[in-house]
């Protein structure tokens, strides 16, 4: 993971590790001190790893502006999953799909909220506020990118998604080792039986093997 918020300090560690045999890709957060991943401040960044056809794994973490105890329970049931819809939408509001096409992006946990959210965006299409997303539409959009299925294996999240992207696009996560090992074997098996003989093979290997090649090592 790049040491953001510094810029100048995560691009030289990218170029310290992208050409060594055993590394995978980067692992960033949704945003950094205030800003989302899509702030001009990270362009330099995005840049460099859409000139290298990054794959890059974007995992949630609490906005900046979290009001604790308002909500008493914990960020992870609710924050997390805003957050990473928060950040999807930032992307596609600063262009960032058009501007670095070669960026591999994967979102956590089915990309938050977002499922449940895309047809309320695609109401708002005719908005200025969205021209960025361009006439390709905000569904299209979201289907370029790609979601792992961390703590989502139901029809109201997974399903949600596959409604509207190709089950090319999903691959297996399991958010472990924040999820325990019995808690991953528990919803890996619900998983696997919500996707069934239709979505199976490609989700929990062929997808990801597509993404990182046929690595005997990883980082």
């Amino acid at each position: 993971m790049p040491p953001l918020p510094s810029a100048d300090a995560a691009l030289a560690e990218v170029e310290r590790v992208f050409d060594r045999p055993e590394f995978v890709g980067v692992g960033l957060l949704t945003s950094y001190a205030g800003s989302y991943v899509g702030h001009p401040r990270f362009d330099g960044l995005l840049e460099v790893l859409n000139d290298r056809g990054a794959l890059v794994h974007v995992h949630p973490v609490l906005p900046a502006w979290w009001p604790e105890g308002e909500i008493p329970i914990r960020p992870s049931v609710l924050e997390y999953l805003f957050d990473s819809t928060r950040l999807i939408t930032n992307l596609l509001l600063t262009d960032v799909p058009r501007r670095f096409p070669r960026v591999r992006w994967v979102f956590s946990h089915c990309g938050g909220a977002m499922p449940a959210v895309a047809p309320r965006m695609v109401l708002a299409e005719g908005m200025p506020e969205l021209a960025a997303v361009g006439p390709q539409g905000v569904l299209r959009a979201l289907a370029a990118f790609r979601y792992d299925t961390a703590l989502s294996h139901t029809a109201a999240d997974l399903g949600a998604l596959l409604s509207f992207i190709d089950d090319s696009r999903v691959v297996l996560g399991t958010d472990f080792p924040f999820s325990s090992a019995d808690e991953v074997a528990e919803r890996f098996a619900l998983l696997c039986e919500f996707l069934g003989d239709t979505h199976r093979s490609a989700v929990l290997s062929e997808n990801a093997r597509e993404l990182l090649g046929d690595r005997k090592t990883v980082g």
